[in-house]
């Protein structure tokens, strides 16, 4: 358990009157323990004493306890020393798990302009996505993102882990991106898709491009990267798979409208599948 030590014992203002708890120590241990204590009184009646609660008293202990709360965390947050030591002390004597720790000071990442420097937190990131070869970059805004994964993706491609990195952004800055990557790296050979590139006439140009191209990076918008379908093989094993499920519910399930649900959808998938074994794919890139 925790205790609460100082040296002074005069706090009675932070206590209740009359009761065991009359000190904001006695208290705040109680808080520091995540105890919540009543306060009791002793009542007669006829013959017979008993204890009951002291719904007052108790309620002034309710509200001492909300006001040393306040205080503590006021305390706490105006000071991160504080806030380290707590930390600290608590890792040390209850935490079993250590995050992992990622160290890119060593990196040196080929290409970047001489005039841009990574900060700790983004070669740090950058050592991550090397190590796991994925990460959520929940940074702050004006963190640098943009470097970090940019740094990531050219040091994965210098490390042969990828061939070609390929970036989706919003559609509306897709544009903006690619100029950002030759502001950063202003020496690697980027490919910036537009609207154009996915019309059905350009379409064998466009993957004969990205296929046979030498390209650092690829670049290409939200609405465009929704329009590259899995590959077909991939879409009826889905479907194949849901009509199985289906075919299971329908065969043992009593419910009649459970029934009737799983054959309008059986019905529906049964179309999907046809219309997919008709598709004549052209030469068009699909996820895989």
């Amino acid at each position: 358990s925790f205790a609460y030590r100082y040296p002074s014992a005069k706090d009675s203002s932070l206590g209740v009157s009359g009761s065991r708890y009359d000190t904001g120590r006695k208290i705040f241990e109680n808080l520091l323990n995540s105890n919540q204590p009543t306060i009791t009184m002793t009542v007669t009646e006829g013959e017979k004493k008993k204890t009951i609660t002291d719904l007052e008293k108790t309620s002034v202990l309710r509200a001492k306890e909300q006001h040393l709360q306040e205080l503590f965390q006021d305390f706490v947050s105006r000071y991160p020393e504080v806030q380290q030591v707590i930390e600290e002390s608590y890792n040390r004597l209850y935490n079993r798990t250590v995050s992992r720790e990622y160290d890119g000071s060593h990196l040196v990442i080929d290409g970047l302009a001489q005039n841009i420097s990574l900060r700790p937190h983004q070669e740090n990131a950058i050592q991550r996505i090397v190590e796991e070869k994925r990460a959520l970059l929940a940074h702050e805004v004006g963190s640098g993102k943009t470097l970090t994964m940019l740094g990531a993706g050219f040091k994965l491609k210098e490390l042969g882990m990828v061939h070609k990195p390929l970036y989706v952004v919003p559609s509306s800055l897709s544009a903006q991106f690619g100029q950002e990557i030759m502001k950063f790296f202003p020496t690697k050979k980027v490919f910036v898709t537009t609207k154009k590139d996915f019309v059905k006439a350009r379409r064998k140009q466009f993957v004969s491009r990205i296929i046979t191209g030498d390209y650092d990076a690829i670049v290409i918008g939200d609405s465009q990267f929704e329009k590259i379908p899995v590959s077909k093989e991939r879409q009826m094993n889905y479907i194949e798979d849901k009509l199985n499920e289906l075919r299971e519910i329908k065969t043992h399930s009593e419910n009649k409208y459970t029934v009737k649900e799983a054959e309008q959808s059986i019905s529906g998938l049964e179309k999907q599948l046809e219309e997919l074994q008709r598709f004549n794919r052209d030469s068009f890139i699909d996820f895989e």
